[in-house]
């Protein structure tokens, strides 16, 4: 497959955007506006903001490229939208739009060493349109675009998936734990049914449930220390402050378990660990007294802000002191059980979208650049199509 040299110029179309001024922003009218990356998704912004005066459009489908830091910052315009400073709007010359958004991709290392500035680094749109590619045939390009392009589709499905199995698990949480509508023994909403109330330092609970402190749930216990160095790229997986940070050859649960970031500016962040994991010192880690409430409490999680416990400026922190006197609702065992049996179920497949999401991510950054090098051929008999992906 041969490659030729040209300027990014010579292939794609750039267009700086313009920040109208903020007295014609809105956050319900107008046309959609992106002032930078900050909404930036896997593939497609979130759009939060409006305008009711455009000054530079980006069309649909045009890549949006983020020319201040951090430079190279990429999405996909969903709709047609007005960008501002901290942007451009990149589109192919021959129709080629998916090859050219992974073709930047490859080289955003390379961009990001043209940006300027010493506090806020940039670029503009002369050095985009001079930063030399090399790029196949039109239909070599087409092939490999489409291909990495429904690798990311795929990603973005499942992460639509995880999203609703996420709200049904927290609507159901809210129904039963919140307002207290959980089945009955008649298989009727408890508290709208009549069922009993008890006073609690909580407030009016269900009778038979308990005001119980953390320490008394769980075993609170810190991660171990894992030197950077020990940190393969694959094995169990390590959970940091921020969810995985690589593999190891050990692990230290058999069990998922509930994880509270407590060191650096991830601090109170809520995780749940998979199956078979190792968790660095960075995370307090709650291990069940009583292992079916598992579920629950990962639940019960979502609606908590463990950041108020935090202490410490230079180095912020959360101990097991500060949190293990904490008191938290349990319900009676019956009604966990139900509980646990609905949700289990979404929470596995959540986990199977996550497991296969790694596995495409790992796949398609794998075949970047081997693709963008030409050392991995698409024969030209070989169509690539959507709904022929598969892993």
């Amino acid at each position: 497959m041969e490659f030729k040299e040209v300027k990014l110029g010579e292939i794609s179309n750039i267009n700086m955007g313009q920040s109208p001024r903020s007295e014609f922003y809105s956050e319900f009218e107008g046309t959609p506006f992106l002032q930078g990356n900050r909404t930036f998704q896997h593939i497609y912004p979130l759009i939060d903001t409006y305008t009711n005066k455009i000054t530079k459009l980006a069309n649909k489908n045009d890549i949006l490229f983020s020319v201040r830091a951090p430079v190279g910052d990429m999405n996909i315009a969903p709709v047609d939208l007005c960008i501002g400073r901290g942007l451009c709007a990149i589109n192919s010359t021959n129709s080629n739009q998916e090859f050219l958004f992974y073709l930047l991709k490859s080289k955003l290392n390379e961009l990001e060493s043209h940006s300027t500035g010493t506090i806020f680094s940039s670029v503009n749109k002369k050095t985009l349109e001079n930063f030399i590619v090399k790029v196949p045939s039109d239909s070599h390009q087409k092939n490999i675009g489409r291909l990495l392009s429904n690798l990311d589709k795929k990603i973005e499905i499942n992460q639509n998936i995880i999203a609703n199995l996420e709200e049904l698990s927290q609507t159901l949480f809210k129904r039963w734990f919140v307002d207290f509508e959980f089945p009955d023994e008649n298989s009727n909403p408890y508290k709208s049914s009549g069922g009993e109330m008890i006073d609690s330092e909580l407030g009016k609970i269900p009778l038979s449930w308990k005001v119980q402190k953390l320490n008394d749930i769980f075993k609170i216990n810190y991660g171990k220390n894992l030197p950077t160095k020990k940190i393969l790229n694959n094995g169990y997986p390590v959970f940091g402050g921020n969810g995985i940070i690589g593999y190891y050859s050990n692990y230290m649960y058999e069990t998922p378990k509930i994880l509270i970031s407590c060191r650096g500016a991830a601090s109170g962040k809520i995780h749940i660990s998979k199956e078979k994991s190792f968790v660095t010192n960075n995370s307090i880690v709650l291990d069940e007294k009583q292992k079916n409430y598992f579920y629950y409490f990962k639940e019960l999680y979502k609606y908590n802000d463990f950041k108020r416990y935090t202490t410490g400026s230079a180095q912020p922190q959360i101990t097991i002191a500060n949190i293990k006197y904490l008191v938290y609702l349990t319900p009676n065992t019956n009604i966990i059980d139900q509980f646990n049996s609905k949700v289990s179920c979404l929470f596995n497949q959540k986990n199977n979208c996550e497991d296969e999401n790694q596995d495409l991510a790992e796949l398609r950054d794998t075949l970047l650049p081997k693709l963008m090098s030409g050392e991995i051929e698409i024969p030209d008999h070989i169509e690539v199509n959507e709904d022929e992906l598969s892993i």
